[in-house]
């Protein structure tokens, strides 16, 4: 049990930091991304 608590959690913070560095290059390479998205980023 505690096992797979462990295991989860792992998981979890895996995807929370791919998901952080991917907004994060999203700041910085809006180009990639559509319009509307680029003039939010830009104000």
């Amino acid at each position: 049990m505690i096992t797979i608590l462990i295991n989860v959690l792992s998981v979890f913070v895996t995807f929370l930091l791919f998901y952080c560095l991917k907004s994060r290059i999203k700041r910085y390479m809006p180009d990639t991304e559509n319009p509307r998205e680029l003039s939010l980023v830009k104000t």
